[in-house]
């Protein structure tokens, strides 16, 4: 386990740093673990339909599978979009952790801090 998690984070953890900050920027007053969950929640989607598990292949009779790329580019940035903004966009209290920075906070402190 920890030889995949170096292997990528060695890979891709500056590329996925530099989506959390765009999500942030795209999802103001959002707290950081909906960004967070929502990437992981998204790069396990992604890893099972580009895996070409065939699993919905036989799941699903043939109606679907796994190899076809245009039905997949079709749903999936609109499916995964949704999901986070969701995520994302809830205002209930309870789905705010105490004392967790919203967008909003984070920008307004990363200002100061470059100001000061």
């Amino acid at each position: 386990m920890q030889f995949a998690t170096h292997r990528l984070g060695q890979h891709f953890d500056l590329g996925v740093l530099r989506l959390l900050g765009l999500l942030r920027k795209a999802l103001p007053g959002s707290v950081d673990e909906d960004i967070f969950w929502g990437y992981h929640f998204v790069a396990g989607a992604l890893m099972l339909t580009l895996g070409h598990t065939g699993h919905i292949d036989k799941l699903w009779g043939g109606l679907c599978k796994s190899e076809d790329f245009a039905a997949v580019k079709t749903r999936m940035a609109t499916f995964m979009a949704a999901g986070m903004i969701a995520m994302c966009e809830r205002k209930a209290v309870s789905a705010r952790p105490a004392g967790a920075k919203t967008g909003a906070a984070r920008t307004a402190g990363a200002k100061r801090k470059s100001a000061g």
